[in-house]
């Protein structure tokens, strides 16, 4: 997605080049998006040669080169397609003023330009105003292709950015278009959809409730089914709906609640969801470029597990959960859970809050045995060091890591099987966590959604930190 940016842009006219300490000087106390236009000249005063320099520039040691973008009704199309990511890019008015800098970022949705299938319509038509918050690439998607379909009747465009723009833009004839500097300017509406920039967290449904939604969902919603193909002949009346996903430090439950929520919305038009996840290959679960992530552990199209997981569960579930019904399960987060902490992801609690609860309701519930399920390797050893031969864990591959550092990073060195081996293991592991006959916590995750959805209803007794 690329979004505007607050930046400032200078101008530097020279007939003698500058050097890259010299620009690094220059550069030092400059904000990350700030731009330098260096004008050469020669000694007559005409034009050589100009070129733009960026922090990013510096940093990487990349040359230097003419960035600039012309303004016009595809200026952001124009920067998704041939700049890479993070280079803020200077947008040049035709009178050969620099009127935005914008800058392309990674975000869950891409868009494609070229498209058979239509909108749906179906979330925008709920409402009677929409505004949209920044002037970005998805913003002036939705205003170009959207917006002209559309039933309602107010747009408030939030930015004075969007000014610039307006005359590249087409006429909405039947709309009332506006421009405001921030929201808190806006009259109150009962009907009203906001779009903002952001990602999706870990939250409730309080945002959507207040009709407040990511660019990146009302974009997946609206052109969900825009992107058709007509790969053979076998099926010629049905509508299959091809879902893929770039997916980097997501686990495999995190990846099924997202990928799961496409699908139901697919099958609720009609579509039978296929899962094809090949765009993750920095995933822990990827061994190689364009390895297929969920077809190595479920079945199309359900996620119900295939033969090469249910054999691998098979062979330790009496090893390491002899007694299921006498067992009290116990799922403690670690590692980057919690040594970094994501924003919306629940705190957890610790190893000896959970040994707190579980002396606390021992005389209560029903268990002789504890099942352990973590990742976390000194989680691991302090419930072992407790609990002794009373408490059971699978062998799975167990770590540690420093505060700020992701497990993905332990895992950057590709290996055939090894994302197989690590997907099975968790797999395994919540899989026997949903055996037992009690269940505690120690927060809100995806691994807790799974273990209570498979364990259908069966647990005694569930606490949640």
């Amino acid at each position: 997605m690329v979004i505007s940016v607050p930046g400032e842009f200078y101008i530097f006219e020279t007939d003698i080049p500058p050097t890259r300490d010299e620009l690094a000087i220059f550069f030092q106390d400059l904000g990350e998006n700030d731009i330098l236009e260096v004008y050469i000249t020669s000694p007559d005063n005409e034009k050589i040669q100009n070129y733009h320099v960026n922090q990013v520039m510096l940093k990487h040691n990349l040359e230097f080169t003419d960035l600039t973008l012309r303004l016009s009704i595809d200026t952001f199309e124009m920067a998704a397609r041939t700049y890479p990511y993070n280079v803020p890019l200077p947008v040049i008015d035709q009178n050969g003023n620099c009127v935005n800098i914008i800058k392309k970022i990674k975000t869950y949705y891409d868009h494609y330009y070229h498209y058979e299938g239509g909108l749906d319509l179906t979330l925008l038509n709920k409402y009677d105003s929409i505004v949209l918050k920044g002037l970005n690439e998805y913003s002036t998607v939705l205003y170009k292709t959207a917006l002209p379909q559309w039933s309602g009747s107010e747009v408030i465009l939030i930015g004075e950015e969007w000014a610039d723009y307006m005359e590249m833009l087409p006429v909405l004839p039947n709309l009332n278009v506006s421009i405001a500097a921030q929201t808190d300017e806006l009259p109150a509406s009962k009907n009203r959809l906001t779009i903002i920039e952001g990602y999706q967290q870990n939250e409730d449904l309080s945002r959507y409730k207040k009709g407040i939604l990511y660019y990146d969902e009302v974009m997946t919603l609206t052109f969900m089914f825009s992107y058709v193909i007509h790969p053979g002949i076998r099926n010629p009346d049905t509508k299959f709906f091809l879902i893929d996903g770039f997916f980097k430090i997501e686990g495999i439950f995190g990846i099924w609640l997202k990928v799961f929520t496409a699908a139901r919305y697919a099958a609720s038009k009609g579509y039978i969801p296929i899962f094809k996840i090949v765009s993750s290959d920095a995933n822990i679960y990827s061994d190689y470029e364009c390895d297929d992530i969920w077809n190595k552990f479920f079945l199309q199209p359900y996620g119900i597990y295939n033969i090469q997981v249910k054999n691998y569960i098979q062979e330790r579930a009496a090893r390491f959960l002899p007694y299921p019904e006498r067992t009290l399960g116990v799922l403690l987060r670690g590692t980057d859970y919690v040594k970094t902490h994501l924003p919306g992801h629940a705190s957890h609690a610790s190893p000896e809050m959970v040994i707190n609860k579980i002396s606390e309701i021992e005389k209560e519930w029903d268990f002789d045995y504890i099942y352990l399920s973590t990742e976390d390797a000194n989680i691991c050893q302090k419930m072992k060091e407790h609990y002794g031969d009373r408490i059971t864990f699978t062998d799975q591959e167990r770590y540690t890591v420093r505060e700020g550092q992701f497990l993905v990073d332990l895992h950057q060195n590709k290996e055939p099987g090894k994302g197989f081996r690590l997907g099975a293991e968790y797999l395994c592991s919540i899989d026997l966590l949903s055996n037992c006959n009690n269940l505690i916590t120690s927060g809100p995750c995806g691994a807790l959604g799974e273990a209570v959805r498979r364990n259908n209803g069966r647990y005694k007794h569930v606490f949640t930190f």
